[in-house]
């Protein structure tokens, strides 16, 4: 059982920023909702059986960018553990959703074997921004899933 409570909840987390976190230790670990995914399998929803490292990035962002290796690392040596997935979020075009994917995209595919964990930008509604982020730049958030008792 979740020492914590409920299912899935937020056990956590690395912040660097200045904005008041969303999250909390011990919340329910909110849905995941892309616009679209660009490496490795998407994520529908939270196994009980599975660690998950969830990281709020930018295209423009300097820490987060300096984070890749490090994910990277983390998805390689925990293979099979824990599953990373970075969420980009707070790109700098707002408006024109088109263009914001294809600048995303074309970061990831320049990244290549720099970045090989799960990757996916957030939904056209800023869902990941408004309710999964610790912080940013550079959070990183693990939630666990554990069963229901």
């Amino acid at each position: 059982m979740n020492p914590l409570g409920g299912p899935c909840s937020l056990i956590a987390s690395v912040v660097t920023a200045l904005a008041e976190p969303s999250l909390k230790v011990g919340d329910p670990a909110p849905p995941l909702k892309a616009a679209e995914w660009f490496k490795g399998e998407p994520v529908g929803q939270f196994d009980s059986n599975q660690v998950y490292v969830v990281e709020s990035w930018a295209v423009w962002c300097v820490p987060c960018r300096k984070s890749i290796p490090h994910l990277t690392e983390l998805a390689k040596q925990d293979a099979g553990k824990a599953r990373i997935l970075g969420f980009s979020i707070w790109e700098s075009e707002k408006t024109d959703h088109a263009k914001r994917l294809a600048s995303v995209g074309k970061f990831v595919e320049e990244m290549g074997d720099k970045m090989t964990y799960i990757i996916a930008a957030d939904n056209n509604q800023g869902f990941m921004a408004k309710n999964c982020r610790m912080a940013f730049p550079a959070s990183l958030t693990r939630w666990h899933c554990s069963p229901t008792p």
